[in-house]
């Protein structure tokens, strides 16, 4: 429908003289990414006037229309989005990095389906060496990040001390985004906890796996941890949301999604809380976050905040409370910024981000699920005793992370 709206919007556009039918099939792309972008860019008042048909990359045309604060917007080949974004396959190692402040090299997250896992690549293992290389005299890891085919040698240690030399080759697996979930008892109460990694397609089955399991076991609380979870779809947000919000929660505002002046009154939409088969009737839900949690995880957080005691724990999140869809045209997926989302209280300027009521600084060194994990053992202080256990300004200056940017851990930000 929305493809259809934005044909007929291309059709009665009266800024151009150009017929479609006069155009080159190999021009015809930036003819509708200029219309597109006239018709449902979110800034659409701010359009520069660009010579659109002169351009031979499609992304280039974009960067040249959005405005600076947009960091999102984009196009890719639609067989790339549908593999990735709905069906999770990806190539690679299957795993991320980031330096700790005492220079170790450690592995933020590794996916099950890899032979990374199999060989026993984990949350806060070391890298020593790469083929033999003392990582700390390695200039780029760009090849870590490139579709060049290859393999590397990895010298790390694991999380109980021992030392492995592992090759492996780069290869296409299926990602999963639930990286780890399991229940604790805290003070009496059943505590659930689950490390979700992204809102893409193949999450859908795997978050009802997970919150199948909270339900049979009955669980008081809720831990959600959404470091480096960089959205997905909004559905699927919603679908959390409503797992998680108190009944008293069914019926009202989630959050309303505003367009631009000229959609706004067509468009502009109000998302309630609806029933959900797997709702845990909460009354209190705490978040972990750093600053590569966003867009769909940060939908999640600000709609509930209205509604529930929402405690954030953990650093600021990466600031996109704005919803982007996906046009098809024909080999190209396009993706503009087209939406605002605010919440049931009329929030949704957080492009700084969603601050955390408790900073704890990431420390990759524990595994997912560690009780001495300073983020997840804050969160059970406070539910045994009501306090963080530390003050604010003690926790941001514990050890923390610098991820190595690359790859797609960067690109998942750019869907809502």
């Amino acid at each position: 429908m929305l493809l259809l709206v934005v044909i007929a919007g291309l059709q009665s556009c009266e800024k151009d003289d150009i017929e479609p039918g006069t155009i080159a099939t190999e021009d015809s792309i930036y003819f509708f990414i200029n219309g597109l972008m006239e018709y449902w860019y979110l800034w659409n008042d701010s359009l520069p006037e660009v010579e659109y048909l002169s351009y031979d990359d499609p992304q280039a045309l974009i960067d040249d229309l959005k405005i600076d604060m947009d960091k999102w917007s984009f196009v890719d080949k639609t067989v790339t989005v549908s593999s990735r974004f709905k069906e999770g396959e990806e190539y690679g190692f299957g795993f991320y990095l980031g330096w700790d402040n005492l220079l170790n090299l450690r592995v933020l997250f590794a996916y099950e389906n890899t032979s990374a896992f199999d060989a026993g690549i984990r949350r806060g293992c070391i890298i020593k060496k790469i083929d033999g290389v003392d990582v700390k005299k390695i200039e780029s890891f760009d090849y870590f990040f490139s579709e060049t085919p290859g393999s590397k040698s990895f010298e790390f240690v694991d999380n109980s001390g021992t030392t492995h030399t592992k090759t492996l080759s780069k290869e296409t697996y299926f990602m999963n985004a639930v990286l780890y979930s399991n229940t604790y008892n805290v003070s009496n109460k059943t505590v659930g906890y689950i490390v979700l990694q992204s809102f893409l397609g193949y999450a859908k089955d795997e978050i009802q796996e997970a919150f199948s399991f909270f339900s049979a076991t009955g669980i008081d609380e809720l831990v959600v941890d959404l470091r480096y979870n960089g959205g997905g779809y909004i559905n699927l947000a919603e679908g959390l949301a409503e797992r998680i919000c108190p009944s008293s929660a069914i019926g009202k505002i989630n959050y309303t999604m505003q367009h631009n002046k000229e959609r706004r009154r067509e468009y502009d939409t109000i998302v309630y809380f609806k029933e959900h088969e797997q709702n845990q009737d909460l009354e209190r839900v705490f978040f972990l976050t750093n600053e590569y949690s966003a867009s769909a995880s940060e939908l999640v957080i600000n709609g509930l905040e209205p509604h529930m005691d929402v405690e954030i724990v953990g650093d600021i999140t990466y600031g996109k409370p704005v919803a982007m869809y996906g046009f098809e045209f024909q080999d190209w997926t396009i993706y503009p910024v087209t939406a605002k989302s605010i919440n049931a209280n009329g929030y949704g300027e957080y492009f700084d981000g969603l601050a955390p009521d408790n900073y704890v600084s990431d420390q990759s060194q524990y595994d997912w699920g560690d009780e001495n994990e300073p983020l997840l053992s804050s969160v059970f202080n406070y539910i045994s005793t009501g306090s963080f256990g530390q003050t604010a300004s003690q926790l941001k200056s514990a050890s923390s992370v610098n991820v190595i940017q690359g790859g797609q851990l960067g690109r998942n930000l750019l869907l809502y």
